[in-house]
């Protein structure tokens, strides 16, 4: 999940996503396409928070992978802050 664009992996649902979700995002184009574009942290959590917001929007809040997705999706903050101290880039005090 969220490693390839939706609509190359599920083919069968692509103009219904299309429908729904205008701006989609996943993975494998954050890190080919995307990644070497950006110029702030920021930028990276925004493309990963709009993958995970893809796939609420689009399986709505009942569905088993609503709820994945959210859990990923808080769990970012702590991801970033461990992949920085393992880097070695010291975060603001408000991170810390």
């Amino acid at each position: 999940m969220f490693t390839v664009p939706v609509c190359e992996a599920f083919p069968e649902v692509a103009d219904d996503y299309k429908a729904i979700v205008t701006e989609p995002m996943d993975l494998r184009t954050i890190e080919e396409e995307r990644l070497p574009t950006y110029g702030l942290m920021a930028e990276l959590q925004e493309d990963l928070i709009l993958t995970f917001k893809n796939c609420c929007v689009f399986n709505g809040e009942g569905s088993e992978y609503y709820g994945y997705a959210v859990e990923i999706w808080h769990s970012l903050n702590d991801v970033f802050k461990e992949a920085c101290e393992e880097e070695g880039v010291v975060l603001p005090p408000r991170f810390a």
